[in-house]
């Protein structure tokens, strides 16, 4: 008996240690990533000259290296990567070059980065210096940044952007690239979004009535179905049939909200939420403006349905003077992070990146030769 305890303390303990092993080795960028995926890069600008950089990734994909192997495929083979880990790599086949503004280096081997297609900051690492090189000469430029679980790390040297590019510029071939390649996500200009979603949002109160429905148990599923019949065939959220989203019975009420930024948004115990702003209860209101995972249409809803309601319940649980129609996106900001920005399924470009998109096709279908000055005279 005692030794089956002394073996099951045992095998906790080499658990304890393999995962602590584990959270440290995921501190600290692989530099094995980047070289040697970082030799395909290099591999693939050399049999490449001249050529776009969406040439030289679809080479990373799909291109052969020296000895006839894809380089993704040799690159698998020198990693032994485990299972988890593969499944990240082999996402890489979707890989596009990205554009991006340099903010602030950090060391020599990692530069705070903005990625000009999505507006997101991120900290790139490199296993040598001389990958970030091009940062100290130039504020833009553009590189395949590799998805790790230790982080975004750099698939080899940094193109620099050339001299002569303006801002404009730059942003213009990030709204390409944005247009381009679905597969670095549905992209488009926000007024398109916009418009889309409201072809969502009339459909949704087409079908039930009004922006919101609450459904009883086992409701869920034959809603959604019904949902994806009404909805226009081009739905920002590409609707399906529930059985295909793995959808489930729901055992308890739940609230459907459609919501002209946000798109579908699913919220159980919504009927109690409602009554709670109806009946005064502060405690409600500010319960679920601090839950992070209670979206911001769940306050809009209740701002519709009971006007100035919700404005004196934050007032009182706060203890400042809040009007939501006006303290909205500071209140969001502030308590609800993940959901600052709306994440319909179809993406829109960054303002800045949308706005400085003139329509104009350039001649190698991203404008990338002409920006790294690859073109000739």
């Amino acid at each position: 008996m005692a030794g089956t305890k002394r073996s099951r303390q045992e095998a906790r303990r080499r658990e304890r240690m393999a995962r602590r092993a584990l959270q440290a080795a995921s501190r600290t960028p692989a530099a094995r990533w980047d070289r040697l995926f970082g030799a395909g890069v290099r591999f693939a600008y050399l049999q490449l000259q001249g050529r776009s950089d969406a040439d030289v990734v679809a080479h990373l994909a799909r291109g052969r290296m020296q000895d006839g192997r894809r380089v993704l495929r040799a690159f698998m083979d020198a990693s032994g990567f485990d299972e988890e880990v593969s499944a990240v790599v082999r996402g890489w086949a979707a890989l596009q070059p990205t554009l991006v503004e340099r903010l602030e280096l950090r060391g020599e081997r990692a530069v705070l980065v903005r990625d000009l297609m999505t507006w997101e900051e991120l900290v790139l690492h490199a296993a040598e210096p001389e990958a970030l090189l091009a940062f100290e000469e130039v504020r833009y430029g553009v590189a395949v940044v590799l998805p790790t679980p230790d982080g975004p790390v750099l698939g080899g040297e940094v193109r620099g952007v050339a001299p002569d590019a303006s801002r404009t510029d730059v942003l213009r071939v990030a709204a390409n690239l944005c247009r381009r390649h679905p597969k670095v996500g549905q992209r488009a200009h926000p007024d398109i979004v916009a418009k889309m979603l409201a072809r969502e949002h009339d459909a949704f109160v087409g079908l039930f009535g009004a922006s919101h429905v609450l459904l009883g148990p086992d409701g869920l599923v034959e809603a959604l179905q019904q949902l994806a019949l009404a909805m226009p065939r081009e739905a920002v959220d590409g609707f399906v049939p529930a059985s295909a989203m793995g959808v489930d019975a729901n055992p308890e009420e739940v609230g459907l909200i459609h919501d002209v930024r946000y798109g579908l948004v699913l919220q159980p115990g919504l009927r109690g939420f409602l009554e709670g702003i109806e009946a005064g209860n502060a405690i409600t209101a500010d319960g679920w403006l601090k839950d992070r995972t209670v979206g911001p249409p769940v306050l809009d809803l209740a701002e519709a349905l009971f006007p100035g309601r919700l404005d004196a319940l934050l007032t009182e649980a706060l203890g400042e003077d809040v009007v939501w129609s006006r303290d909205r996106d500071a209140l969001v900001a502030r308590h609800k992070a993940p959901w600052v920005r709306p994440y319909p399924h179809l993406t829109p470009i960054p303002e800045e990146v949308a706005e400085a998109w003139n329509g104009d096709v350039p001649a190698d279908g991203l404008g990338m030769n002409r920006l790294l000055g690859l073109e000739a005279d």
